[in-house]
């Protein structure tokens, strides 16, 4: 989350970054009660909206794209869209038929898998992939989590969704890491933010 926030504040150029989790952890939206997640269970807020998610056997991804990119101007729907659809292109290229939530299939839910909302990625009526947004006047974040136990090979799956990323945003990725600067950033931010009761306990 720290890492997140230090690529979005200083968003130069897009930034597509996959990421796991050494234990299952639950995140929060910005906006949530702390509430809302078991008691006792580890957990963190993120600085997008959205429900609560648990972590550990996902496929956790963000997406960060800079003001001059046309794509950062869209709407947070049309945004929101193109980025599943690149998802929903992706499972298919893999082999899996997924579609994308036409409206709401149930009750709004604290809880981001509990029910699909428009846009979200499908796989037989369940919902499989959501994600949250936050703008800012540098650009936009897109923080996402993917659930599919019919996709073993999740490397091939970062790949192929990547692949069409790029396709929606006209850009060409290259491997890199967090610079030094980067890094050291995002380690203050952990310290003095996402573990403190201050911020995690806001709500």
């Amino acid at each position: 989350m720290a890492l997140d926030e230090v690529l979005f504040v200083g968003v130069r150029q897009p930034v597509l970054r996959f990421y796991g989790w050494d234990q299952p952890c639950w995140t929060i939206g910005y906006s949530q009660s702390w509430k809302e997640v078991p008691e006792g269970a580890c957990f963190i807020r993120r600085i997008t909206g959205g429900g609560s998610v648990l972590h550990g056997e996902d496929l956790t991804y963000s997406l960060v794209v800079p003001r001059e990119c046309e794509f950062a101007r869209l709407s947070p729907r049309e945004s929101y869209r193109r980025i599943h659809g690149a998802l929903r292109d992706a499972l298919g290229k893999l082999g899996l038929s997924a579609d994308l939530a036409r409206e709401m299939d149930g009750c709004a839910s604290p809880r981001c898998f509990d029910s699909a909302t428009i846009f979200d990625v499908t796989v037989k009526g369940r919902k499989i992939a959501g994600g949250a947004q936050r703008r800012s006047k540098k650009g936009l974040l897109h923080q996402g989590s993917i659930r599919l136990d019919a996709i073993s090979d999740w490397e091939a799956l970062e790949a192929v969704f990547a692949s069409f990323l790029a396709l929606e945003l006209k850009v060409h990725w290259t491997m890199d890491s967090p610079t030094q600067q980067e890094g050291q950033e995002a380690h203050m931010l952990e310290r003095l933010r996402y573990t403190s009761p201050a911020w995690n306990k806001r709500w």
